[in-house]
């Protein structure tokens, strides 16, 4: 593309502003155009003008606060490009409760996207409204897959958070401004001309210097000049210096309208859209539908039909603007029940994020808490951390403080995105008393919400996790979306805290419990695999971890620090089969993945890297077992009742003091290190080859390694070099037996 396309050409001395830009926009085919304005510029008639005249596709999305949600803003997406090409499959993937974004979504919309048999345009409107860093990443991301010749069109009165400036610089885009939308003094001339032919020139001038090209000013001075008697004594009080256009709208054309529809429009104005059910709800009237329509179906530009259902509508946004100013003045003090009847219709028919909006506007804090209480638990668990943080912002900051619902959903909120010790604060802030839960449906839901929270932020150590996962639990399975995750937790904390709990059994039930969680099902089996190796079960735990792994891999987790736990039981299982590369590098970047959860408990970092070091000392890594367990042993100030992980690292600690003596032994009797380790598989009953295999050398190497200890331990075969070695402090007893991990 050529840089000329970035703005539109000159004009010719017969052609209008307005017409030149449609072309200019029907002939850029860039992968982006942005049209960026103020209110009342024209933004949206200019670009409907433009689809009606471009011969490609077209799929339409006005957005709103809600689409900062990723998952919202693609499940909209898919919809409005369903009119073009279906997507089925995606469509079907984001209805999932936690649809897989990058490893599913993205891929597969990519592969459906390069499938479309047209090019198309995609006009997203009122994109001001996404400020979610991650949406605009999501539109960079888009915007590279599009297919040939087609289109992303941007409008609104600012810019997403994306790197336009980049696709500008490479001649990718088309950036109209304000300038560019703003009409001149000739076709504003030309407007007030055909629509007002009565007007003197000198009136005519005055008006045209007074709007300054602003397409809806110029709108609401011809509303106030059609059919008046003298339009030159209006445009006076209109461009006077106390003059105002809004003055106007407020003291002429409200007042020349129909009281019946007067009152409509003012009390519905509050509707970012408007459909008749909604507007008869909030009206207590029958004929909200009707009169929508005809409406729409006039010419006055107040009511504009949504592309995506023809029985939705919205006003103009300049004229919702004024009509919202004017509600306390033709209806005081009615804009709170307005807003409560919305909210309460919207929550009914599964627009909570409307429900929520409106509630809180209407300062009804008790039935926008409750709402917030009722969702919680599907925007935790869909991973829909935006829209869990743009409701909690929605209310005052010491709301927070006043309502516990929404003192749960902020810590929750800080849960989501890592921060446990904030979270913990919050929890400091709820007066919920801990006991058995109640009767009433909203009070259970409060109590089992923090119950939740706390057992998952896990500050108050084991014995009070396990007590949380108990009391959620106890509130049943039924409408209890946190049931499964405590089962998990509970089997995850008891047997820290006490050696004789039966930890197969508990993690059984919690495996079970969480199959409809694929990630919880995860953490689950890599639970149990340990308590299983734990108990001799060595088959089922094999079996256990590599189902752990591969649901990990089937989901796209591998290396998710919140199954971390997992990987670490991965790694050692590797280690446990000897396979020392591939354990090596499973202990590194799992090691890796521990320092991205600085912020996370300090037991669940401590019992990683406590397994990481048991798997190292399986290698013979005794420095790193050293470096592991001297990174886990501070994180147990925080835990003083887990009295499991204490043991395990005091058993490490001499499992490392004891190396470094069998070091110093082997030190003195000459064998080096690489004989040391063929001589640690001496007494198990390998052949030489397979010692070589275990240990990455040849057959040959394996023999010259052993022939050199038979010589210095002064033996002549392998038993009597084994018997020897035992005899001197070189091997334990039994060493080289199948080990079982005592953690």
């Amino acid at each position: 593309m050529v840089a000329a396309k970035l703005h539109p050409p000159r004009l010719r001395d017969d052609e209008l502003p307005r017409e030149v830009l449609v072309e200019a926009l029907r002939a850029a085919q860039v992968p982006v155009i942005a049209v960026r304005a103020g209110a009342g510029y024209g933004k949206t008639t200019t670009v409907r003008q433009w689809i009606e005249v471009d011969e490609r596709a077209s799929a339409w999305l006005t957005v709103d606060d809600a689409d900062n949600d990723v998952v919202s803003l693609l499940r909209h997406l898919v919809r409005a490009l369903d009119g073009i090409e279906p997507l089925p499959e995606v469509e079907a993937v984001l209805a999932s409760d936690r649809p897989r974004i990058s490893e599913v979504v993205l891929p597969g919309l990519a592969d459906g996207l390069a499938g479309f048999t047209q090019p198309f345009v995609l006009v997203l409107d009122d994109v001001h409204l996404l400020t979610s860093p991650a949406v605009g990443e999501l539109l960079e991301w888009l915007v590279g897959v599009l297919p040939a010749r087609s289109t992303v069109a941007l409008v609104g009165r600012a810019m997403p958070p994306m790197r336009l400036t980049r696709h500008v610089v490479s001649d990718n885009a088309m950036v109209l401004r304000r300038g560019d939308l703003a009409f001149t003094d000739r076709e504003s001339h030309a407007v007030l001309a055909r629509t007002v032919p009565d007007l003197s020139d000198d009136a005519l001038e005055a008006l045209i210097g007074r709007t300054e090209g602003w397409p809806a000013g110029l709108y609401l001075s011809v509303l106030a000049l059609k059919g008046a008697a003298a339009p030159d004594q209006v445009v006076t009080r209109l461009t006077t210096a106390d003059g105002d256009l809004g003055t106007y709208f407020h003291e002429e054309l409200m007042r020349g309208l129909q009281p019946e529809l007067r009152s409509f429009l003012v009390r519905t104005s509050i509707l970012p859209r408007l459909s008749g059910d909604l507007c008869g709800a909030v009206l207590d009237r029958s004929d909200s539908a009707l009169l929508l329509r005809d409406l729409a179906a006039s010419d006055n530009l107040f009511v504009v039909a949504l592309d995506d259902d023809p029985d939705s509508y919205r006003y103009h946004h300049l004229f919702a603007d004024l009509l919202v100013a004017e509600l306390p003045y033709t209806a005081p003090g009615e804009e709170a029940q307005l807003r409560s009847r919305a909210a309460r219709w919207l929550a009914d028919h599964d627009d909570a994020d409307g429900a929520v909006h409106q509630a809180v506007a209407a300062g009804d804090h008790e039935l926008a808490t409750s709402l917030v209480l009722r969702h919680l638990a599907e925007l935790v668990q869909a991973g829909r951390l935006e829209t869990l943080e743009r409701w909690v912002n929605l209310f005052p900051a010491d709301d927070a403080k006043r309502w516990p619902a929404l003192a749960v959903a902020s810590g929750w909120a800080c849960l989501a995105r890592g921060d446990f010790v904030e979270a913990g604060h919050w929890l400091d802030h709820l007066d919920v008393p801990r006991t058995a839960v109640g009767s009433d449906p909203l009070e259970r839901r409060l109590e089992v919400a923090r119950a939740a929270l706390s057992m998952v932020q896990g500050g108050g150590g084991v014995r009070a996790v396990a007590a949380d996962a108990r009391r959620v639990q106890a509130a049943g399975s039924e409408d209890n979306p946190w049931w499964a995750t405590a089962r998990l937790m509970e089997a995850v904390a008891t047997p820290l805290f006490d050696p004789d709990a039966d930890a197969v059994a508990l993690c059984s039930s919690a495996e079970f419990a969480t199959r409809a969680d694929r990630t919880a099902h995860a953490v689950a089996l890599g639970h149990l695999a340990w308590a299983q190796w734990q108990v001799g079960d060595v088959p089922a735990g094999n079996a256990a971890i590599e189902r752990a792994l591969a649901e990990l891999d089937a989901e796209g987790l591998a290396g998710y620090p919140l199954v971390l736990h997992v990987q670490a039981v991965g790694a050692y299982a590797l280690a446990r089969r000897g396979n020392r590369e591939a354990a090596s590098r499973a202990i590194a970047d799992t090691h890796d993945l521990l320092g991205a959860l600085e912020q996370a408990v300090p037991r669940g970092r401590c019992h990683a890297g406590l397994i990481l070091a048991d798997a190292a000392l399986l290698l013979g890594e005794e420095g790193l077992v050293a470096q592991l367990l001297g990174e886990a042993r501070p994180l147990l100030r925080h835990e003083p009742d887990a009295v499991v992980l204490r043991s395990w690292a005091d058993r490490l600690q001499d499992a490392v003091d004891r190396s470094r003596r069998h070091a110093a032994q082997v030190s003195r009797v000459g064998i080096t290190e690489a004989e040391a380790r063929v001589l640690a598989q001496l007494p198990t009953h390998r052949s030489l080859e397979e010692i070589g295999e275990v240990l990455y050398v040849s057959r040959n190497t394996v023999k010259t390694h052993a022939v050199s200890i038979y010589r210095k331990l002064g033996v002549s075969g392998r038993s009597a070099a084994v018997e020897r070695a035992r005899s001197l402090g070189l091997l334990e007893v039994g060493a080289g037996e199948e080990v079982t991990p005592s953690g």
